[in-house]
C-alpha cells in the first residue's frame, strides 16, 4: 500500500512538473487534473482521496488562483461519487443520479468540471479566455476518456476492487 501511494505521488508530481516546465505545450491542468481524478477514482479509498487532495493543494500553491475552488470541488465530487458507489444496493429499484452515470465517463466529467472551475477562478483575476479552455480540453478530455476505458477494463479483469467491497 505504501508503494502504491508513493508511486501515485511521484506520478502526480511528474505531471505537475511537466506542465510547469512547458506551459506553451501543456496548458495548466491538461494532464494534471486527469491524473488526479484517475488517482482518486482508481483506488476507491480514503488514501486516494487524501493523496489527490494534497496534490491539488500543492498545485494551487504553485499556481495560485484567488480561491482554492478546484481542490475543494474535485475532492468533494470524488468523495460523493465514491460514497454513492459504496452505498449501491443491487436489489433496490431506485438509483441516484450519480449511480446512473457510467463509471467510464466519470473521470471525463470530473476533469471537464475541474477545467471549467480552474479557468473560471483565473477569470476573476484576468480576462476569460475560451481558447485556453478548448486547448486544454483537447488534451485532457481524450486522456480522461482513455483512463475511464482503462478503469472499465481493469474492473473486467479483476485488477481493481469492486464497488461493493469498498470501505471508507
Amino acid at each position: 500500500m505504501l508503494k502504491r501511494n508513493l508511486l501515485t505521488v511521484l506520478l502526480l508530481w511528474a505531471t505537475l512538473v511537466a506542465e510547469r516546465a512547458r506551459p506553451d505545450v501543456l496548458p495548466a491542468g491538461s494532464i494534471f487534473f486527469p491524473a488526479v481524478v484517475a488517482g482518486m477514482l482508481w483506488f476507491r479509498s480514503s488514501s486516494g482521496l487524501l493523496i489527490g487532495g494534497v496534490m491539488l493543494i500543492i498545485d494551487w500553491i504553485t499556481r495560485p488562483t484567488p480561491a482554492p475552488v478546484v481542490p475543494v470541488f474535485l475532492t468533494v465530487a470524488a468523495t460523493v461519487l465514491l460514497a454513492s458507489d459504496a452505498d449501491v444496493n443491487e436489489f433496490s429499484e431506485r438509483r441516484s443520479l450519480v449511480q446512473r452515470i457510467p463509471e467510464w465517463l466519470r473521470p471525463a466529467l470530473l476533469t471537464a468540471a475541474a477545467l471549467v472551475a480552474y479557468r473560471a477562478t483565473n477569470a476573476w483575476a484576468t480576462t476569460f479566455d475560451a481558447a485556453s479552455i478548448v486547448r486544454c480540453a483537447a488534451i485532457s478530455l481524450p486522456l480522461s476518456l482513455l483512463l475511464g476505458i482503462v478503469f472499465r477494463a481493469a474492473d473486467d479483469f479483476g485488477l481493481r476492487r469492486r464497488a461493493d467491497t469498498m470501505r471508507f
